[in-house]
């Protein structure tokens, strides 16, 4: 494996703007594909890109801003 094409949650939330939290969250919720790694996780970057280039945020309900 080339570990250098994988990146921890805090990675990518410094290089992206999401929270550590919500990084962790999607990958728990398997929306994120990732491997646990003791207390974290790491994804694949192309993965992540994938991800992003997918991912639609979820909007609260009853709001008409």
């Amino acid at each position: 494996t080339q570990e250098s094409n994988y990146k921890t949650t805090k990675q990518l939330s410094d290089s992206s703007g999401y929270s550590i939290r919500t990084i962790q969250k999607w990958c728990q919720d398997e929306d994120l594909p990732s491997q646990k790694l003791g207390r974290d996780y790491v994804i694949l970057e192309s993965d992540w890109d994938m991800f992003l280039e997918t991912y639609q945020p979820r909007r609260p309900s009853g709001n008409d801003d």
